[in-house]
């Protein structure tokens, strides 16, 4: 054939180019392989060295690639690459299309990359893509290659986490951005990429402008609406949105990313290589929406897409892992919403897939070896394998390992891992993973910004490992911070988030801890509102239910025990059915709910006596003891539960079997319980208590286990000082009966030193209260073993230290400044502030401005701190390192100058009397016929008798009780007292010496100063009374000088809404105010409580006619009956009067004090004194309307017209003389008045 037939090369080209464009419009597969043939036959015609020969290199290479690109064909992929480089390598110099045959190679290096992984080929796509870019200089394509350039960077990034690869993607997508022109075709491709790399660089710095940047730049690509590839814009652009909800809570950012990822599964083709990442970013965006909203639909639809997602990629693909991974993590959000361990299964299997897929190198491996971590700590809380808890733990520590320090989903991994060393601790209880918690914890927080929408979660979670670190180790600082941390997690949370229930009832738990360990009746009452809302917050099917409503029930249970409300025991053992009805029978958490029923049961038979709830009680906690395995950390908690509950049974029943079994359980509870644990002082105090009532059963004892327990309660250090005195004392009272004097006396002066910590400073009065009231009888039992020692000394040490404690606290705050002013005005002006806080009433509950409560507790404990810290800075200054500090004996003998303290005491082993002078040592006396079952007995007899008001049956009562109890009294305890008194002052003849009368417990109902049989000489003609609670007490109403001007407030109210007439007293008030018209008479409608706090800081003399009630719960509420209220006791006393001397209070029952607090002496004379006035006179029990009248009226003719009432204890004394002469064989008419002061 001649040469004019062969074909022409370019013509040929030019036809099979255009063939290869309309193939690839078109997208047909078959015409593409047409068109390689083609090429193939034109490259074969082409000789090596031919100028074209790269060009055509390229369009076969093209063909390839268009064809691999519609079918997927890897052997099109690699012939392209193969026959790319042969292309590239034919290139001459000044080639004219050197940049686009590098380009396409490297895009083709992408598109097999996108398709199969190989991480060789992005080294591909960038080396030729700089190629290429150098190639070009300043042709119109350098936008194109610079982006496809920029996409081979990001792609790189993403396997290797190289922030160098980040970076230049950034810098090569702005400057293709820059050189693209506004309506180029390629533009929003460009966009995309730069959009994609920014957020990229957010993911891994975590710097809000970078989301911003990205989600700005998608909306621009997005604005492209007939772009061939939307789906991957649209995409990309939700997941910017999504990533923005998760920065910022914004729901409304959450409901874009959902509507984009949507519309972008739309628009992609069923075939389309993206289809299975726009389905799996759209199951994560309807998870996250579960996770804010807590909709189970949508929970439901995020597994069905990300199931698809899964479906649709192969293992080896590169997506494959992030697939399983979501996949995983919408199984375990399933599992924690529903509670069907197939999800949690599903999620481990998920999970494991996901990190098995993952090279050791990708930037991703962290976060899924946290998503699996978090998977296991979760199966082993359902199962309570521990196999899975030491995954969990080893593959969150891989986690933290891998991950880069600045990442900024560190805190993510570190807040899972310290969950998972909590959720061991709790297992296995190895302390160690504690301590590891609350740090990795406090590293999450610290790395979370203030407005993230994990704080909160972040936040709880280091609450509850605070929490779990105080109840194993007992540090308050602990407790305080995980309700601070709990707060804070509340406060950041939305009404309508599905976890706010979690963080109400951990903060629940956390103050209701609080409340136990130091007795503040707000935090439980506080805990028991927010475990309620958690309770209502959660659905019925909901499988954290149980937990709430178990968390409730303990918090019922917790404060029925303080308030003895039915509804309160009632309340607790029924949502404790609920609770345990509610949890499966292989759940690890059943027994826990079986442990709190079985207390609730107790709880309530300790208060109604139902012989139903003890047994009820007794199998529960044998079913709970036999469920616990003999290793777990918690098992001396069951074991305490079980010596309890038999404890209880044997007190009703008195079978010895029950008293054995308590025996045995509460050894074994105290023998597995560490000796730094705080729980172990309550469990020694079981032991003592049951070894106790064997004791009275059958008087068998062993010296070596009573040895062993009295170490034990001496050494539980780290218990809550309640607990600590409630076991040394148990411990004591054994070695008392073994008569063991000396273990005995040091076991009862520890119990005492830790009365002062009992009634812990930063709660209420009345908790106060409560807490001191809890150990009656404790101090008469202290005083009684020092008199068996013979060590009087020591019993009056024991008897102020433990006497009046709340009294001395409050003394301590008025403690004059006046040399501290002088020397160190600044030091004396912050702790005076600082005083007059912590002694004024609660303001209303505030809020910081983060919004979390800051409620009273809270309050005084910042009040406290400070004054401790400016009193530390006082005492170390030269000569005031006692500054403040209780007064040493040598310091308080003089107090009794001028006459006798007695200290009476009646306890429970013996009764003395101990008589303390200014002139030599304390004075002991024993009284052996006085018991103190007979003093508890005469002290219920005179209350009734006393009250029982209004008919002739009562009064003869009176008589005849009132005058048997005095001549009892007498002969038992006073006549022997004063004997020793008389022997020790030895006072002239006809001169009457000074007593001040110091009683303990029951006694300190009993008129001791009116002791003495009808017609003989009795207390009356020996002594002249008076009372004071403590030395101490009397020494502060010496120091305070007299008054300087005489101005007498007069009080009188003859009625009272409610209340009986009192025309007699109210008359002899207005007269007494006749007579001294210092000051506005306050009588009926003028007797306000704001007009009477009002006058009394200019009164010196106070005159209150009126009624008093007494509240014998709680004390500090009793007070004055005026107009509109009642004056409380605690009010009065948080007065600071300056010129107060005298007060007579011609009130009912004014220096009565309630039996269960007669050692801490608060009513309404003592009220009195702690507000200025040195003198106050005062009665035990109600008096006759005209008698006490009477009384007054004589009184204030025998003081002297002067400021001063030194004189109110001798012309009291006369006055209760002359009415025992008027009114023989009718003490009740007399001996009532009393006397407190110097």
């Amino acid at each position: 054939m001649s040469s004019d037939h062969r074909p022409d090369p370019e013509l040929l080209n030019q036809q099979a180019v255009d063939l290869l464009n309309r193939a690839t419009q078109l997208g047909d597969a078959a015409v593409l392989g047409t068109c390689i043939s083609l090429f193939q036959g034109i490259v074969a015609m082409t000789p090596p060295h031919h100028p074209h020969r790269a060009t055509r290199l390229y369009n076969l290479a093209e063909s390839h690639r268009a064809r691999y690109a519609l079918t997927g064909r890897q052997d099109d992929a690699d012939q392209s690459i193969g026959i790319g480089h042969q292309a590239v390598a034919a290139l001459h110099d000044g080639d004219p299309n050197s940049a686009l045959v590098l380009s396409n190679l490297s895009v083709t290096h992408l598109l097999r990359f996108q398709r199969a992984g190989h991480p060789n080929d992005l080294d591909g796509v960038i080396q030729f893509g700089e190629r290429a870019i150098v190639a070009t200089g300043a042709a119109q394509n350098i936008a194109v290659y610079l982006s496809n350039l920029a996409a081979g960077y990001l792609l790189r990034f993403e396997e290797t986490g190289h922030l160098a690869d980040l970076a230049r993607a950034i810098d090569h997508g702005e400057r293709a951005t820059a050189a693209t022109d506004a309506h180029a075709p390629h533009r929003t491709t460009t966009l995309t990429n730069l959009g994609a790399a920014y957020w990229a660089r957010f993911g891994r710095a975590g710097h809000p402008a970078d989301l911003d940047r990205a989600i700005a730049i998608g909306e621009q690509a997005a604005a492209d609406t007939g772009h061939p590839n939307r789906a991957t814009v649209l995409s990309n652009l939700a997941a910017g949105y999504h990533d923005r909800f998760e920065r910022t809570g914004s729901l409304a950012d959450l409901d874009r990313a959902i509507a984009h990822q949507e519309h972008a599964v739309a628009a992609a083709p069923d075939d389309a290589p993206e289809g299975a990442t726009y389905l799996s970013n759209l199951g994560m965006a309807y998870r996250a929406r579960f996770d804010r909203l807590g909709a189970v639909a949508d929970l439901d639809r995020a597994i069905d897409h990300l199931g698809r997602a899964v479906a649709a990629t192969p293992h080896g693909h590169r997506q494959f892992a992030t697939f399983r991974s979501n996949l995983g993590v919408a199984h375990s959000d399933r599992f924690d919403r529903l509670g069907h361990v197939a999800d949690l299964d599903r999620a481990v299997a998920h999970h494991e897939q996901a990190v098995a897929a993952t090279p050791a190198g990708h930037p991703d491996l962290a976060l899924r070896l946290c998503n699996l971590g978090t998977a296991y700590d979760a199966r082993f809380d359902r199962n309570g394998n521990p196999v899975d808890v030491h995954r969990a733990v080893e593959t969150l520590e891989r986690a933290v390992i891998v991950m880069p320090a600045d990442h900024p989903s560190r805190a993510t991994v570190l807040s899972n891992l310290a969950a998972a060393l909590r959720g061991r601790f709790d297992g296995l209880g190895d302390v160690a993973d504690l301590d590891r918690a609350v740090a990795h914890h406090e590293q999450a927080v610290a790395a979370t910004p203030g407005d993230h929408p994990d704080l909160a979660h972040r936040l709880s979670n280091l609450s509850l490992a605070r929490w779990s670190r105080f109840t194993r180790a007992g540090e308050t600082s602990d407790l305080d911070a995980a309700i601070d941390a709990g707060r804070r997690a509340v406060a950041a949370t939305p009404d309508d988030h599905p976890n706010r229930a979690l963080y109400l009832s951990n903060l629940g738990t956390s103050l209701q801890q609080r409340f136990e360990h130091i007795g503040s009746l707000h935090d439980l009452d506080r805990a028991i509102g927010h475990k309620e809302r958690a309770v209502a917050a959660t659905p019925p099917d909901h499988p954290s239910r149980a937990t709430y409503l178990s968390n409730l029930a303990v918090a019922y249970q917790t404060r029925a025990r303080r308030s003895g409300a039915e509804t309160d025991f009632d309340r607790a053992v029924d949502l404790g059915l609920l609770a345990l009805a509610a949890t499966p029978a292989n759940h690890p958490d059943r027994v826990l709910r079986l442990y709190n029923l079985t207390r609730a049961h107790q709880t309530r038979y300790e208060h109604s006596g139902d012989p139903a709830d003890l047994d009820r009680s007794v199998d529960l906690a044998q079913e709970t003891a036999a469920a616990v395995p003999f290793d777990h950390p918690d098992r001396a908690r069951y074991l305490f539960n079980v010596g309890n509950a038999y404890r209880s049974r044997f007190q009703r029943t008195g079978a010895a079997s029950d008293l054995d079994r308590a025996v045995d359980a509460a050894e074994r509870a105290v023998a597995a319980t560490p000796d730094d644990h705080p729980n172990r002082a309550t469990r020694i105090y079981l032991l003592g208590v049951c070894y106790r009532r064997r004791w009275n059963t059958d008087g068998a004892l062993d010296r070596s286990r009573i040895a062993r327990l009295a170490e034990g309660a001496l050494a539980a250090t780290t218990s809550p000082p309640f607990d600590r005195l409630r076991a040394c004392w148990a411990a004591a009272r054994l070695a008392y009966v073994l008569d063991e004097l000396h273990t005995a006396r040091l076991l009862f002066d520890t119990a005492v030193k830790l009365l002062p910590l009992v009634a812990a400073r930063e709660t209420s009065s009345a908790d106060h209260e409560h807490r001191l009231g809890a150990n009656r009888g404790l101090v008469g039992e202290t005083i009684a073993v020092h008199c068996a020692l013979d060590d009087p000394g020591g019993a009056v040490q024991a008897g102020e230290l433990g006497r009046a404690v709340l009294l001395a606290a409050r003394l301590d705050l008025r403690t004059p400044l006046a040399d501290l002013d002088a020397a160190h005005p600044a030091l004396a002006h912050r702790l005076r502030r600082v005083r007059a806080a912590l002694n004024a009433p609660d303001p209303p509950a505030m809020a910081t401005p983060g919004g979390q409560d800051v409620d009273h507790v809270d309050r005084r404990t910042w009040l406290w701190a400070e004054h401790d810290a400016v009193l530390a800075e006082i005492r170390r200054l030269p000569g005031l390192d006692r500054f403040l500090l209780p007064p040493t004996w040598n310091e308080l003998r003089p107090t009794t100058t001028g006459g006798a303290v007695v200290l009476l005491n009646a306890g429970l082993q013996r009764c003395d009397g101990i008589v303390v002078t200014a002139d030599g040592p304390p004075l002991l006396v024993p009284l052996p016929e006085l018991r103190l079952a007979d003093v508890e007995g005469w002290a219920t007899e005179l209350t009734e008798a006393t009250h029982d008001a209004g008919s002739y049956t009562g009064e003869l009562r009176r008589q005849r009780v009132l005058t048997e109890l005095l001549g009892r009294l007498w002969d038992k305890a006073v006549e022997p007292v004063l004997d020793a008194v008389e022997r020790r002052l030895r006072p002239d003849d006809g001169v009457l010496p000074r007593v001040w009368w110091i009683p303990t417990g029951p006694l300190g109902l009993l008129p001791l100063h009116a002791a003495g049989h009808p017609g003989r000489p009795g207390a009356l003609d020996r002594v002249i009374s008076s009372y004071t609670p403590t030395l101490r007490a009397l020494a502060r109403a010496r120091e305070r000088p007299a008054a300087t001007a005489l101005r007498r407030l007069t009080v009188a109210l003859d009625r009272t809404p409610g209340l009986p007439d009192l025309p007699a007293t109210a008359a002899e008030a207005a007269s007494l105010h006749a007579a001294h018209p210092d000051m506005p008479l306050l009588t009926n409608e003028q007797a306000t409580a704001a007009r009477v706090t009002g006058a009394l800081p200019e009164a010196s003399w106070a005159h209150f006619a009126c009624h008093a009630g007494t509240d014998p719960d709680a004390p500090s509420e009793g007070g004055l009956h005026l107009h509109d209220g009642v004056l409380s006791v605690a009010e009065i006393g948080r007065r600071n009067l300056h010129e107060a001397e005298l007060a007579y209070l011609s009130a009912c029952s004014s220096g009565h004090v309630g039996r269960r607090h007669a050692d801490e002496s608060i009513h309404l004379a003592s009220a009195f004194q702690l507000a200025g006035f040195r003198h106050v006179v005062a009665s035990l029990w109600p008096l006759d309307d005209h008698v006490a009248a009477g009384a007054a009226d004589h009184f204030y003719r025998l003081m002297p017209d002067t400021p001063s009432a030194e004189d109110a204890p001798f012309a009291l004394h006369r006055v209760i003389q002359r009415l025992r002469t008027k009114h023989i064989g009718r003490p009740h008419l007399w001996a009532s008045l009393i006397h407190s002061g110097p």
